[in-house]
């Protein structure tokens, strides 16, 4: 069940979190890439791996996609939780990034 009054209250929340997201990455550019494409970021390492994180608008979610897992996230109010309660988004990042070296994050 979405939290969100509208449709546009998702869309700016999820605009924000992938441009907030896209700032973390910049700083971590030596070691992977990143690009977007509508409402879909694409992660690149160097291994050859990819994720893709994009906005799901009918749910009111994002969804996170790595080889190894598929999450799906719902806002709080506060974060984008794993809607099976596995942890959150940022948690989900910060974990495969650390699995791939990078403890930037």
């Amino acid at each position: 069940m979405s939290i969100f009054p509208s449709d546009s209250d998702y869309q700016r929340t999820a605009d924000e979190t992938l441009a907030g997201l896209q700032q973390k990455l910049d700083t971590c550019l030596d070691v992977l890439d990143w690009e977007t494409h509508g409402d879909i970021l694409y992660i690149y390492f160097e291994d050859g791996e990819k994720v893709v994180i994009n906005k799901q608008p009918p749910l009111h979610q994002l969804w996170f996609a790595s080889k190894e897992v598929g999450k799906q996230f719902a806002w709080t109010g506060k974060e984008w939780d794993d809607v099976r309660g596995g942890g959150t988004l940022n948690t989900a990042l910060k974990q495969l990034l650390q699995r791939k070296g990078i403890d930037t994050w």
